[in-house]
């Protein structure tokens, strides 16, 4: 956990700058209903585990992800999508069905943003594990005891 933490200090100033160049492809695609940076965002979807995990400098962490995603940016973007939309399907038919005010609905969303954010996470530490390192992704039986 110290050398995780350690990494993710010293990767947070590249991911800042690679945020802060990413306003002008944002800027630009707003005219062509952002699909342009979908696909940017889809090649660098293992940039922060190559920068944290990988231990690598910036340009080599770009040609990583970038590497590592190719021909998989449409599975990347479909699993997120649907991640995304069966977590607020979930929220809002909770949010309807309880009719919640004030404090409750806020209490309920709340969860629901925890549960999207380490739902996202596992989803990326599984590609990782999946696409970059190859480990092939194993489910675990029942067992008859």
């Amino acid at each position: 956990a110290k050398d995780v933490v350690r990494g993710v200090i010293r990767s947070v100033p590249s991911l800042a700058l690679c945020g802060l160049l990413m306003v002008v492809p944002i800027i630009l695609s707003v005219f062509m209903f952002m699909i342009p940076v979908v696909i940017i965002v889809s090649m660098l979807y293992f940039l922060p585990l190559n920068l944290i995990l990988g231990e690598m400098k910036l340009p080599d962490a770009l040609a990583g992800s970038y590497r590592d995603t190719r021909k998989m940016k449409f599975i990347i973007f479909f699993q997120n999508t649907l991640l995304i939309l069966l977590v607020n399907l979930a929220e809002n038919f909770l949010l309807a069905f309880l009719d919640l005010r004030g404090l409750g609905a806020v209490l309920l969303s709340g969860f629901f943003v925890g549960a999207r954010t380490m739902a996202s996470g596992r989803l990326m530490g599984l590609l990782y594990l999946n696409l970059v390192k190859k480990v092939p992704i194993v489910l675990t039986s029942k067992t008859n005891t």
